[in-house]
């Protein structure tokens, strides 16, 4: 993964309770959970990736991450500086 695709999917997700006090309350600006929670994760090395395939990711027509996002390529970019942003405040100045 990189800040153009970012790796975490809430479910596939597991949280050690420390990380709550840093995840917790979730800013009013950021909709992508899954983002927030992973980048926090990074920053308070408590990331791991498993390689072992642990779900069947099955992807329907109705998906929300399979339907094309009518945001800008600079738009989603600056999001993602958004959440590492806002993340970085939250871990360093907490």
């Amino acid at each position: 993964g990189n800040i153009i695709h970012l790796p975490f999917r809430g479910c596939c997700m597991a949280l050690k309770k420390e990380l709550l006090n840093y995840i917790l309350p979730f800013p009013r600006n950021i909709i992508v959970h899954d983002a927030w929670i992973g980048i926090i994760s990074v920053l308070k090395k408590g990331f791991l990736i498993i390689d072992d395939r642990l779900i069947d990711y099955r992807i329907h027509a109705n998906n929300v991450s399979v339907k094309k996002s009518q945001n800008s390529f600079f738009y989603k970019i600056y999001y993602r500086f958004v959440i590492l942003y806002q993340a970085m405040l939250r871990v360093f100045h907490t």
